[in-house]
């Protein structure tokens, strides 16, 4: 089951952040709970993680989305290049190496800067949600219970630190 999630992983958290899912339209992003401001697709993805833990988190990343990505003047790409096998560390919960390079291309002038981003992350076993609306939930209701239906949700985020 985690080998498919790491294969679920990388075509999912490949992408560009411009765009509002599912359209080409730019995307103006969501405030966070200290009135920061992320991306949809950062915000979708954070439905994955502890409800608390969620909430510092957005904020923690919207500290680091340059403002230009929500005018489209900034694109930032995220592409992981290596995820570990899982390591089980307690009943239900395991660890995951991930390796991942982060690229902010100026649209203007095409200058890039890549970061590399090392993350150890913590996941453990839940129930995952039913929708009681199935079909008929709205694209936000859908996506979200699209992205809990693997039954794992993301309770630390910590710096990779490789032995």
């Amino acid at each position: 089951m985690i080998a498919v999630q790491n294969e679920y992983f990388c075509e999912n958290y490949s992408h560009t952040e411009n765009c509002c899912p599912g359209t080409d339209e730019l995307d103006a992003g969501l405030a966070t709970p200290s009135q920061g401001k992320v991306t949809t697709n950062t915000w979708f993805a954070s439905t994955m993680l502890e409800k608390g833990f969620a909430e510092q988190s957005l904020d923690q990343i919207a500290a680091l989305t340059p403002s230009g990505v929500f005018s489209g003047t900034i694109q930032s790409i995220i592409f992981p290049t290596y995820v570990s096998e899982p390591r089980q560390i307690a009943q239900d919960t395991w660890e995951v190496d991930i390796n991942a390079a982060r690229q902010l291309i100026d649209r203007k002038t095409g200058d890039r800067k890549t970061f590399e981003v090392n993350l150890t992350f913590t996941v453990r076993a839940v129930e995952p949600p039913r929708s009681p609306l199935g079909d008929k939930a709205s694209f936000v209701e859908q996506r979200v219970y699209q992205l809990r239906a693997a039954g794992l949700e993301i309770t630390k985020i910590k710096d990779f630190i490789a032995p």
